[in-house]
């Protein structure tokens, strides 16, 4: 029986199991990249155009934010240094304005009356439009065309015309032997235009006023009682004012109401701007930024406050150098070194 108990135990094994070896599996491709999105470019840096020293004469020059530098004019008198009493670009076109006093442009003779201020006019490129005297019922002693402006695509600049008692307005169209339209319907002080020049803003017998260009009748007030007032700034939709004790205070231009205030250092000149949803000004040795929308005043940066960009992005602050600052974040993105004009600092932002 030894051989049925052989079965039964072979009966009872299980059967061998043939067994084989997988390669490895390769490993999941990489999931596919996100969707790029458009990312909003970062805007440019703006360049600036300034005059500076050159010996006795004085250079009209225009850096980029690399600091490369490229002479536009270079300004001469026959006696006493020349001076640049106001510049302003449109940074758009890239066209400019000056106010100087020189007897030559470019070794040229300017024409200009004795007394009055010289207009030139050309662009960033190096073209030169106009030089020429500028309003010649202007003259020195009695009356200086000192601060410039310049609308929005360059289509003209308008001068203030400032007097012991008041000042005017007046318009030239850009071009070649421009002639100036006076715009302010009566004598007003402190006279600023609007950034899309349709509108002016001006103090007279102490109230605050905003009209529209060509207006014959000035209408409400926008604040009365404003007294001992140093800088006014024209923004959209918003009017701010500075008094030299340092009382800010920015207004809705539709309703009057206070938008924003602060209490700053005492200032009889203070440089003062509305752009951006902001106010930006000095603050004794520092440049503060004031929101529209209210709120406390905050730093910027150390120095002097020379201009601010149309649209707010950016400030032009003289720290020692021309040091342009973004207004978002306070960074310094470009520091230029441009010898003052005779002590004067003389710059604007450019293209």
């Amino acid at each position: 029986m030894r051989w049925l108990a052989v079965l039964s135990f072979l009966a009872g094994c299980p059967a061998p199991v043939a067994t084989t070896t997988e390669p490895p599996r390769p490993p999941p491709p990489p999931p596919p990249p996100p969707a790029e999105l458009d990312a909003a470019p970062a805007p440019a840096v703006p360049s600036v155009l300034a005059a500076r020293a050159a010996g006795s004469r004085l250079e009209v020059v225009h850096v980029d934010a690399g600091g490369e530098v490229r002479v536009l004019h270079t300004l001469a008198r026959a006696r006493g240094a020349p001076s640049l009493a106001d510049l302003a670009v449109d940074r758009d076109s890239g066209r400019f304005g000056l106010l100087v006093e020189a007897d030559t442009v470019d070794g040229v003779a300017t024409g200009t009356p004795r007394d009055v201020m010289t207009l030139v006019l050309g662009t960033v490129a190096g073209e030169s439009v106009a030089i020429g005297p500028g309003d010649r019922t202007c003259v020195m002693h009695r009356c200086f065309e000192a601060a410039i402006a310049i609308e929005p695509g360059g289509e003209a600049v308008v001068t203030t015309l400032r007097r012991s008692s008041a000042s005017d307005l007046a318009r030239y169209p850009f071009g070649p032997s421009p002639t100036p339209t006076k715009l302010t319907s009566a004598a007003a002080e402190r006279p600023v235009m609007s950034p899309d020049h349709a509108r002016f803003a001006y103090v007279r017998r102490q109230a605050l006023h905003v009209v529209e260009v060509g207006a014959e009748t000035a209408g409400e007030p926008i604040a009365t009682g404003v007294r001992d007032v140093a800088a006014v700034a024209l923004g959209e939709g918003v009017v701010a004012f500075r008094t030299r004790d340092g009382r800010l205070e920015a207004r809705d231009t539709a309703t009057g109401a206070v938008l924003a205030s602060a209490t700053l250092a005492a200032d009889g000149q203070p440089v003062l701007r509305t752009a951006g949803g902001n106010v930006i000004t000095t603050d004794g040795a520092r440049v503060v930024v004031v929101p529209v929308a209210g709120g406390v005043a905050r730093p910027l940066a150390d120095g002097a406050l020379i201009d601010v960009s149309a649209d707010g992005a950016w400030a032009l602050v003289d720290d020692g150098a021309l040091a342009i600052v973004a207004v978002a974040s306070g960074e310094v993105v470009a520091r230029l070194d441009v010898p003052a004009a005779f002590g004067q600092v003389r710059a604007r932002l450019a293209p």
